[in-house]
């Protein structure tokens, strides 16, 4: 209908504004910034235009842009909820909390009983760290609109920060049941990779790789994945996020991060370390064979070189590492034998450069 209407006359305002509110309801933000442009074009004074613009920008990560058009339609409808809330979402993307807390106390005062605006207090308070107060406004917004996908993932996020792994489960396993979407199976794996995948919801986090990317990871290696992604699209966070676990396997993620960042004599230890307390992940033997070699650790190079070909016969690469780490130690004699194993697995440049190298 309202495309007939267009097709009729496609200058009014009316028809426009209405597309952009269906457009915003689908979740097509791309279409909805060139509605939302077009829509101010025709009218300047419209409201509907600045909220939809600001909420295509912010969908579309263009936070900074969206905050004007969301000050301008607040301008324009100041006694409007959504606009309010629209205002306190924009702020609190960048960080100005203050500022973002004053728009949505407002919001809640004109719609106290509205779930969208509900969740926006919530969310307003959880990006300002009040992660405890944020907890009931957002599980008001659930309780009142329950098959809202945004309203159950954003608590899922709160209840993520406090620990409470069981209910973060039930509120996205709900989410996923009622809307499997791409959007919010990405929503949850990225979510995970930004905490590093607490150990409860391993089994979540692998059922959105599978849905995503085709990957089956096993149980142990789903935390080094999601630290491997989350060095790749945000080290900062990284970062921090190893520095405050306690986890048992903390050492060795930490250690992943120091080997990224060419701190091998750190790894190394590190490494070591979480070797000396029980982990025999692939992945810290991975580590190790590079770091310790960098750090010049050949002893402890050597030795979990030697273990890992025992655990792992079907990787060549512990070979090659076990050789040059006893070549490095003056032990000739005992790498030739894992150099001639390795060559007959792995022939080649690199094998043949390596029994060169023995005589």
């Amino acid at each position: 209908m309202v495309r007939e209407v267009l097709a009729s006359d496609p200058d009014d305002p009316h028809a426009v504004a209405v597309l952009a509110l269906c457009v915003h309801r689908l979740g097509r933000y791309d279409e909805l910034v060139a509605i939302s442009e077009r829509l101010i074009a025709l009218d300047p004074d419209s409201f509907v235009g600045y909220a939809m613009l600001s909420s295509g920008l912010g969908n579309d990560r263009r936070f900074a842009e969206a905050v004007e058009p969301a000050r301008t339609a607040v301008r324009l409808r100041p006694d409007d909820a959504s606009v309010q809330a629209g205002l306190a979402e924009a702020l609190a993307m960048t960080g100005q909390g203050a500022e973002a807390v004053r728009a949505a106390v407002e919001a809640v005062r004109l719609a106290p009983d509205d779930p969208g605006v509900m969740e926006i207090w919530g969310f307003v308070l959880a990006k300002t760290e009040r992660w405890g107060e944020a907890v009931a406004p957002l599980a008001a917004a659930v309780g009142k609109d329950p098959l809202n996908a945004q309203h159950r993932f954003r608590l899922g996020c709160v209840l993520l920060r406090l620990g409470r792994y069981d209910e973060v489960r039930e509120q996205w396993s709900a989410m996923l049941a009622a809307e499997p979407s791409e959007r919010n199976v990405r929503w949850v794996h990225d979510e995970l990779v930004t905490e590093l995948v607490p150990a409860p919801l391993a089994g979540l986090f692998q059922q959105a790789c599978l849905a995503l990317h085709g990957e089956e990871l096993d149980i142990p290696a789903v935390r080094e994945y999601a630290l491997g992604r989350l060095l790749e699209e945000n080290p900062a966070a990284a970062h921090r996020v190893v520095e405050r676990l306690t986890s048992p396997d903390a050492l060795l993620l930490r250690a992943l991060v120091r080997k990224h960042d060419g701190e091998h004599e750190e790894a190394a230890e590190l490494l070591v370390r979480a070797h000396a307390e029980g982990c025999r992940s692939d992945a810290l033997y991975q580590a190790a064979m590079v770091s310790c070699l960098r750090a010049g650790a050949f002893a402890d190079g050597a030795r979990l070189a030697e273990e890992a070909v025992g655990l792992f016969p079907d990787v060549p690469a512990y070979l090659w590492f076990h050789a040059k780490y006893l070549l490095a130690l003056g032990e000739v004699e005992a790498a030739r034998p894992l150099a001639a194993r390795y060559a007959r697995l792995e022939p080649g440049a690199e094998a043949d450069e390596l029994v060169a190298e023995l005589g």
